[in-house]
């Protein structure tokens, strides 16, 4: 438990190679314990090293032994496999997560996100995506996939309303909301709006 302490006060103070590190040791010590296989692939992750990702959470997975820690192993694997492109398992993990805890909103704004990004069963993200903004209506993030996937359901005035939200509620200085943002007057043929 001290070292799982150690990578958790690492990686919240994003020390990433002292997690690497850190990792690494506790791992070979404790190879049958399952956090720290998450937080150094959580590093791995960031670092867009999906496929290293994916190895260590497979193995760390096999050693979850609380639905809790399941969730948070598939959640990661689900992202980890959109990211490298292979959609069938990352929905897979979604799906995965979702039967352990059916409200989790962090797995299902991610799910909704990646279905809008593909343009795939808007009507499923928009039903995942709207009960997340319910949940938590002031939390940027979640407004700001929300009106990404009314963007992509060509509803542009829902996707400016909400992206309008998301900026309002923190997101003025996240570059993808301000992206999107973007997107959506260009859409909407604000061109100089969207250019600045």
């Amino acid at each position: 438990s001290a070292w799982e302490q150690l990578l958790f006060c690492e990686n919240a103070l994003n020390h990433k190679d002292s997690v690497k590190y850190y990792g690494e040791i506790a791992i070979a010590r404790f190879p049958e314990r399952p956090l720290p296989y998450l937080v150094f692939c959580s590093v791995q992750y960031e670092e867009k090293e999906y496929a290293k990702a994916i190895t260590t959470l497979k193995t760390g997975e096999s050693l979850a032994g609380s639905d809790r820690l399941k969730v948070e192993f598939y959640s990661l694997l689900a992202e980890s496999y959109g990211k490298i492109g292979h959609l069938d398992m990352s929905d897979d993990y979604y799906i995965r997560s979702l039967k352990i805890d059916s409200l989790n909103v962090v797995v299902l704004n991610n799910y909704s996100y990646s279905l809008a990004v593909r343009g795939d069963n808007i009507s499923k993200a928009i039903s995942m995506s709207k009960f997340t903004i319910e949940k938590e209506p002031y939390n940027s993030t979640y407004l700001d996939t929300y009106a990404w996937i009314m963007y992509q359901s060509n509803n542009l005035a829902e996707a400016e309303k909400y992206i309008r939200r998301a900026i309002e509620y923190g997101g003025g200085t996240n570059p993808e909301i301000l992206s999107h943002y973007g997107d959506i007057l260009a859409k909407k043929g604000k061109t100089k709006d969207a250019i600045a």
